[in-house]
C-alpha cells in the first residue's frame, strides 16, 4: 500500500499565547534502566531542576535504580515500575 505518511502539527502554534510561556507545574522522567546511566544522567535531572525550581518532578524508574536516586535533590518523588 506504500509508505506510512505521518502529518505533523507545530504543537506551539495551537496553544494560546501564553500557555507555552508558563513553566510546567509537573514533570515525569523516565529514568534509564541501567546503574551506569543513570549516574551519567544526574548532571541532568540537576539541570531541570535548576530550570524549572518550583515544579514537581517525578523519576519513573525500575526498583534496582530507585535507591539511587532516593536522596536525590532534583527528584521530588519516585514512580517504581517493574517491567515483566
Amino acid at each position: 500500500m506504500g509508505k506510512n505518511h505521518m502529518k505533523t502539527q507545530n504543537v506551539r502554534s495551537s496553544l494560546s499565547p501564553l500557555a507555552h510561556d508558563l513553566p510546567p507545574v509537573r514533570i515525569l522522567i523516565r529514568g534509564t534502566n541501567w546503574i551506569g546511566d543513570a549516574v551519567m544522567s544526574e548532571p541532568a535531572l540537576s539541570a531541570i531542576r535548576q530550570a524549572f525550581p518550583k515544579a514537581d518532578i517525578t523519576l519513573l524508574v525500575k526498583p534496582a535504580i530507585a535507591e539511587l536516586f532516593q536522596q536525590h535533590p532534583a527528584v521530588d518523588h519516585l514512580l517504581i515500575y517493574e517491567h515483566r
